[in-house]
């Protein structure tokens, strides 16, 4: 998808006042500033699991995702959303901007590169699902109840 056509599917998003937007497996590798304007967005997937399968008796995600290093701030715009799902992207770090979505209550951060869960991942008060499964994660790894 190019900018242009993710541009003017965003307008078209934000003038229907769409609740969901699937952007995964579009080959996207950057994520633009106007996705603040989508702020009746609820879910927002810009990767996912399409199916697990088991091989060597380890659980591998084939994955639908783009190509993302990075989020811009004014995701943080986007006050009503309530389902954010990354999986896939080549994160290696949770932006900041979604330690500031106040509604989140399910964070999907499958396979993303990830290497230690961010403390401001309490900031995140609402969050009653994280999934992070297929990441690098060491360390100490605590959970919220």
């Amino acid at each position: 998808m190019t900018q242009e056509e993710l541009l003017a599917l965003i307008d078209q998003a934000a003038t229907e006042g769409w609740t969901e937007l699937d952007l995964s497996g579009k080959g996207l590798t950057e994520l633009p500033g106007a996705i603040g304007r989508l702020t009746q967005l609820e879910t927002l997937t810009l990767g996912k699991v399409e199916k697990w399968e088991w091989v060597d008796n380890k659980p591998i995600p084939t994955l639908v995702t783009n190509g993302l290093t990075t989020l811009p701030g004014e995701l943080a715009a986007l006050e009503n959303l309530k389902t954010l799902n990354l999986s896939g992207n080549p994160l290696t770090v949770v932006p900041e901007s979604v330690f500031e979505l106040q509604q989140l209550n399910a964070l999907n951060l499958t396979s993303i590169s990830l290497l230690e869960i961010p403390e401001s991942i309490a900031q995140l008060t609402n969050l009653i699902r994280l999934e992070l499964s297929g990441n690098q994660i060491s360390g100490r790894c605590w959970m919220r109840v």
